[in-house]
Parts: C-alpha cells; structure tokens; sequence
C-alpha cells in the first residue's frame, strides 16, 4: 500500500507534487489529482499507483509529442523516434500516436503531398529525390509512389531539371567556364538525381536554343 503524505501544488498551477509515506515524491498532472480524488492520507493499492502513474507517463509522452510537431509538420516515423528517445515504452508511444493520428496532429499522406507540392514548385527537385528524402522520413514507399502519381508528371520533371539546367549556365556563362559546358550540365543534373533520359532531352533542348542564337 501506498499513502499520501502531503500534495503541494506547483507555482504554474498545473503539476502536483505528492510525498508518499515512503518519502517518494512523484510528479502528477492536476487532472489526475483531481480524477482520482487524490487527498493527503488516502491510501493507494499497487494496481491503483501503477495505473495513476502509467496515465501520468501517456500526458508526459502526448506532452513530448505534441512540443516536437509543434515547431514544423513531422511524420509518424520522425514522432516515434522522438518518443523512444525519451524512453516510452512502445505500449504508451502506440497510444500517443494513435491520438495524433485522431485528431489530425499526425498525417504522413498530408505531410508527403505538401512536401511534394514544396519540392516540385518551389525546389525544383527531381523525383528520385523527393523518393529519398521521403523515405528517409519514414514515409510509407505506397503513398509516396501514390503523391507522386497524383502531382508529378513526365513534362514537369523536365521542366524542372531544365530551369536548374539554365541556371546553371547562366552562373557558368558569368564565371567564364565554358569547357564541356553541356557535359558539365549533364552531370550537375545527375547529382541531382534526375534520370539519363531527361538529362538527353534537356541537353538538345539548350543546344536547339544555342543552334538558333548562333
């Protein structure tokens, strides 16, 4: 048995502080003080005290969860490792993130679409590697191939490795490296992950547009 010697509660009046018979002193949430009419000198059995505190770890956790999602749009992968960092057992992390899930906090189909919107339109990313970077994000394989079904096509693709294609040669054009230029661009755009068969095509594509300049 376990007995309530004193409850103090914190300045910020949201944390109570309980000194058991023991000396122990645990750190509770107010709502749970006030869910289980928690008193100076009332009593508690084993089961009852693992209980109070397995629900006070599931309010640390949420509190962890939801501070992380916060500050930028996380994925459910991103959120778990958070959580085992700091040390939740997988009981309470399937918990918290079941409640994210809920309530729309946690949503990688979302995350993955408006990353997708972000990486095409503003990055002018390729897909290979918007692939990488989402998967390295935790995101499910299914729905990125599903995103990027839905929001990429063959001719933006192209058009994206050709504006970072032109960029490229305008800063090339500015710091007098001419040499193999389209060679050279061939390469940068395979850094960037861009396949061999959109790389051909905007290569004759810049040497149409110089044909005509000359």
């Amino acid at each position: 048995m376990f007995q309530i010697h004193s409850i103090n509660v914190s300045k910020e009046g949201k944390k109570c502080f309980l000194e058991l018979n023991s000396g122990e002193i645990i750190q509770l949430s107010l709502d749970l003080v006030a869910k289980f009419k928690l008193t100076k000198a009332k009593s508690l059995s084993k089961e009852e005290f693992d209980i109070i505190l397995e629900e006070q770890r599931i309010i640390d956790a949420k509190n962890v969860a939801l501070n992380f999602i916060s500050y930028k749009p996380r994925t459910k992968s991103q959120t778990i490792q958070r959580l085992e960092k700091e040390k939740f057992s997988h009981k309470i992390i399937e918990k918290v993130i079941s409640f994210l899930e809920e309530f729309g906090y946690l949503d990688d189909f979302k995350y993955a679409k408006d990353y997708v919107n972000y990486a095409i339109f503003s990055k002018k990313q390729s897909i290979k590697k918007i692939q990488n970077d989402l998967f390295s994000k935790g995101i499910a394989k299914e729905i990125i191939e599903q995103v990027l079904k839905e929001r990429v096509t063959y001719e933006s693709e192209f058009e994206n490795a050709l504006i970072l294609a032109k960029k490229r040669m305008k800063s090339l054009s500015q710091s007098n490296k001419k040499k193999n230029v389209h060679q050279y661009i061939g390469q940068f755009l395979f850094r960037k992950g861009f396949d061999w068969e959109t790389i051909s095509r905007v290569l004759e594509h810049l040497k149409s547009e110089m044909d005509l300049q000359d």
